[in-house]
């Protein structure tokens, strides 16, 4: 049975071979395979700005749970992630 836990950002650096390169921004899904926790990456956001990244990881801590608003195409993540 697979079941679905939680979605995530991880930053990952990659080892430099020559100048410096972006970090990897994922957002990955765990999951539970029978006893097994498994990872998946669902997307690899690396042109994101930062402001973006910064909304969807707060957006998925939760943090914006309790705002309210008429209409979701106008509260404070929309802005952001759809700028």
């Amino acid at each position: 049975m697979i079941t679905s836990d939680i979605m995530k950002l991880c930053t990952w650096r990659r080892s430099p071979i020559g100048p410096l390169p972006p970090p990897a921004i994922l957002l990955r899904e765990s999951f539970r395979d029978g006893d097994k926790v498994k990872n998946r990456t669902l997307a690899n956001l690396p042109c994101w700005p930062a402001p973006r990244i910064d909304a969807l990881r707060r957006l998925l801590r939760g943090e914006f749970d309790t705002a309210a608003c008429s209409h979701p195409a106008s509260g404070p993540v929309f802005g952001v992630l759809h700028a």
